[in-house]
């Protein structure tokens, strides 16, 4: 027994002496070798042989030397990239040998020779440079890559297929074919050459598969360029369990240690493979940065994203609007302090640049995330936004307000004191115009019935001086989106904006010299539009506003009314509501005609009564009975009347019981051409006439 154990002692003992061996011997010899790349994505059997035909198989992270063959087995696949950050994927039964690689300013080139097999390249920073030089042979041809992604099938025939293809930032380089003496230049995404055993070239258009393939390279390069520690650790652990794991501390021991320092390693070459990815992305095209960021672990997502701020921030919207789209869990829950910090400093950047995007992305945001991050937003937002003109604040309320009503109600409840914040910044920096208007009316759309209140109480505060308009172009916006919200109004904010509404259109209407929006317009907007108590209360208010003795507010509503659709169906619902609003309608009416105190309001109120089919035509009679500058006023609209359309003159007149007998009188003075004088219309208002 003691024999035996002594044999197994010496066993093992020998084995842990021929491993060290090996690893001495392989690490002397990788020493001497220039690595220029190594497997970042590996499916299957691949294998480095070297010139003197000595051969290792390649395992994950595996460094890959000059003048090696790589070989991929069959049902295999791998991903090689190289120190420039060119990346090239390998199919099965690939062969191919890299000659000369140098990654330098004076003389960049990357040779290599595709011996059997496809793979498909996405050129690094030598294609991409000016004096670089990258050439790929296949059998008789010659092919020179600037700045692209290509694909090289050579099949076992001889014929080789190659083809142009849109890289990971959106670019399309070229290639350039040698073959037998000849040259041409590839420049379009679309077809796939053909060269044949005899360098006969024909041009064919990519098949849908082809077409297909294409878009999974981005998948693996995603991968291939990714950071997550905890998978590298798995990778470097197993590989230390099966023996292959290298002694790189050079400490004579292969252990823990050593998976920490290769980690450092491959991590360091991620690093500077998504710098590259950074500096080579552009801000139209953030996808692939994203990606990329996206599958990273937290830590590194984290420190990308720092460094993105650093050096290139006109990418961090897209970057974060992808991310938020893809509901990246460190932009949207991480809850360490680190990744709060740095947040802060995305959000920051964001509201510091204010873009035409920054209110997309902002909202995107919130309604994606928790809520500490939201509040990270809002106080972004309304605190540190230093720009007196900027409408963030509105703007990303009404985006988020749109996108995500049920995040915006359980905020304002959860956590009122910041919605409130986001609101009063929102409201603040409004101004009269029919954008912001509508922007807060996508608010209150989405708002809850306290939110709508605060909402239109921070209207009315900010609808002073030069936003005086403010409150009539919000209630309009309100009404023409989502009337029933007006419903929601407490009596105190209802009565102030209408009030307000009316004061503003009243200072417009006799400063004859604002040119802004006609606040009229909107007045006959609001009565359109609301429901019939809120409009009923607008024409109750507007007929006890006091207006200058040149005003021609009621007219110049009534004109703006008899353009819309339906407009005297409305007045007559309001109408039977209440006494009340059957007066002020008679009164907003009489008021109208009462304006027409010049030949141009006369021809308006003439083309208003011309297009009456009901209320205003039943009202104008009564309305020359108030006394004889109002007799002789409608008496004179009456006789343009006659003169354009008889009809419609005879038409106000048979509405009325007591005015057939006028309209007898008129019906025959138009057939026998007899003139219409003032006298003929004496007994209308000498009498007590109603309307039917």
């Amino acid at each position: 027994m003691k024999i035996r154990q002594n044999s197994l002692t010496l066993s093992y003992f020998l084995i842990i002496i021929k491993t060290i061996l090996f690893l001495i011997i392989t690490s002397l010899s990788f020493a001497n070798e220039k690595k220029i790349g190594s497997v970042t994505e590996l499916k299957g059997t691949i294998v480095a042989i070297t010139e003197e035909l000595d051969e290792r198989d390649l395992l994950i992270h595996d460094p890959i030397f000059l003048n090696e063959e790589i070989f991929v087995s069959e049902g295999s696949s791998a991903t090689i990239q190289f120190n420039d950050n060119t990346a090239i994927i390998m199919k099965e039964l690939t062969s191919i040998n890299v000659s000369e690689f140098e990654n330098s300013k004076k003389n960049p080139k990357l040779k290599a020779e595709l011996v059997k097999g496809k793979i498909i390249i996405e050129s690094g920073s030598i294609a991409k440079k000016d004096n670089g030089e990258m050439i790929v042979g296949v059998t008789t041809s010659s092919l020179g890559l600037r700045g692209t992604r290509v694909d090289i099938d050579l099949k076992p025939s001889g014929k080789s297929n190659i083809s142009l293809a849109t890289d990971s930032f959106g670019n399309v380089g070229e290639i350039q074919v040698n073959s037998d003496g000849q040259t041409s230049n590839i420049t379009s995404t679309e077809e796939v050459i053909e060269i044949s055993e005899n360098n006969e070239t024909i041009s064919r258009n990519k098949t849908d598969d082809e077409k297909e393939e294409e878009k999974s390279v981005n998948d693996t390069l995603i991968k291939s360029s990714k950071i997550d520690e905890e998978e590298i650790t798995k990778q470097l652990q197993k590989k230390l369990e099966d023996g292959n794991l290298q002694d790189v501390n050079n400490d004579g021991i292969v252990n823990e240690l050593d998976v920490d320092e290769t980690k450092k390693q491959i991590t360091e070459e991620k690093k500077q493979k998504i710098e590259f990815i950074v500096d080579n992305s552009k801000d139209e095209n953030t996808n692939f940065l994203s990606d990329v960021i996206d599958q990273s672990d937290e830590k590194s997502t984290g420190e990308v994203i720092e460094k993105i701020i650093e050096i290139k921030d006109n990418l961090v919207e897209g970057v974060v609007g992808n991310l938020a789209d893809k509901d990246n869990k460190f932009l949207t829950s991480s809850t360490s302090e680190s990744a709060g910090l740095i947040k802060e400093k995305i959000f920051e950047t964001i509201v510091a640049k204010e873009t035409d995007k920054s209110a997309v992305i902002l909202s995107k945001v919130m309604a994606k995330s928790d809520e500490a991050t939201i509040s990270s937003v809002i106080n972004n937002i309304t605190e540190k936004n230093t720009n007196s003109e900027s409408k963030l604040s509105l703007k990303v309320m009404a985006d988020f307000s749109e996108k995500n009503p049920e995040k915006l109600e359980n905020l304002n409840q959860n956590n009122s004191e910041q919605i409130e914040k986001l609101t009063i910044s929102a409201v603040e920096k409004a101004e009269s115009s029919q954008e912001d208007a509508d922007l807060i009316a996508k608010v209150v759309a989405a708002a809850s019935d306290k939110l709508v209140n605060k909402v239109v109480e921070q209207v009315s505060k900010n609808s002073i001086d030069e936003n005086e308009a403010l409150s009539a172009k919000v209630l309009k916006s309100i009404v023409s989106k989502n009337p029933d919200k007006i419903e929601k109004l407490s009596n105190e904010n209802k009565d102030t904006i209408i009030q307000q509404s009316i004061d503003a259109a009243k200072n417009q209407n006799e400063n004859k010299d604002d040119e802004s929006d006609d606040l009229s317009d909107a007045i006959a907007d609001i009565i359109i539009n609301a429901d019939p108590e809120t409009s009923g209360k607008l024409l109750e208010k507007l007929d006890k506003t006091e207006l200058d003795e040149d005003s021609d507010l009621n007219l110049s509503i009534l004109d703006k009314l008899s353009n819309k659709d339906l407009f005297e169906e409305k007045l007559e619902v309001i109408s039977i509501r209440s006494k009340v609003n059957e007066n002020s309608i008679k009164n907003f009416i009489r008021k109208s005609i009462e304006d027409a105190n010049n030949e141009k309001n006369v021809e308006k109120i003439t083309k208003i009564i011309e297009k009456s089919e009901s209320i205003v035509n039943e009202n104008i009679i009564e309305s020359g009975e108030e006394n004889e500058a109002a007799k002789k006023k409608v008496t004179e609209i009456i006789t343009k009347i006659i003169e354009k359309n008889p009809e419609k003159a005879i038409e106000i007149f048979d509405k009325n019981k007591k005015t057939k007998k006028i309209s007898k009188i008129i019906k025959t003075k138009i057939e026998n051409g007899d003139a219409i004088i003032g006298e003929d219309f004496d007994d209308v208002f000498d009498t007590n006439i109603s309307p039917n």
